[in-house]
């Protein structure tokens, strides 16, 4: 019969040991010693905790440390030291009315177009900058030939005013975002 690789006597393990079998530091459970009313003994080879004893108080631990409030219900009488009036049903029918009017609050706004997705506006953000790129690096393109053979400073000036201007205005209109989306599945495509 093959004998156990390494036999422990679980009644009483060393601090390293405890921590080795919850997966925690050993600091955690000299914390949980000192603050959260884990028993231990001491004897001259340092703190041992008896492991039956240990587990049952960590289970217990986990729970109350677990068990929360569950979102929107109140909190659990006597849980930070007052008393807390359970919920009555009409409260809990009115929250749970409340709740319902505004999910279809969002999904009428959803359905008006009023609400988008994130990566749908990331999408056509990135289509409007794309766009923005083109028409700014497009300028001096477009100037330049118009630019030949002026030596009036101030026509020159007036002429990159006013495409300066032009383009602006052409930015700052909505359609140039609705431009970038229809230019979405172009891009796709590609």
């Amino acid at each position: 019969m093959p004998k156990p690789e390494n036999p422990r006597n679980y009644s009483a393990l060393p601090v390293s040991d405890v921590a080795e079998l919850l997966g925690v530091t050993d600091r955690q459970v000299r914390n949980w010693i000192k603050d959260k009313g884990l028993q231990s003994k001491s004897d001259p080879r340092g703190l041992m905790l008896d492991w039956p004893t240990t587990l049952k108080w960590y289970v217990a631990y986990q729970a109350d440390k677990n068990l929360g409030n569950g979102g929107n219900r109140r909190p659990i009488p006597g849980s930070d030291g007052s008393e807390v009036p359970t919920e009555t049903l009409e409260e809990a029918i009115l929250r749970k009315t409340m709740a319902e009017a505004d999910l279809k609050e969002l999904q009428l706004a959803r359905e008006q177009g009023q609400i988008v997705a994130i990566t749908d506006l990331e999408r056509v953000l990135a289509n409007s900058n794309r766009s923005i790129q083109t028409q700014v690096l497009a300028l001096p393109a477009g100037l330049a030939p118009q630019l030949i053979g002026m030596d009036d400073r101030q026509k020159i000036f007036n002429l990159i005013d006013r495409s300066c201007r032009s383009l602006l205005s052409n930015l700052a209109n909505i359609d140039a975002i609705r431009q970038a989306r229809a230019q979405e599945p172009e891009s796709e495509e590609e």
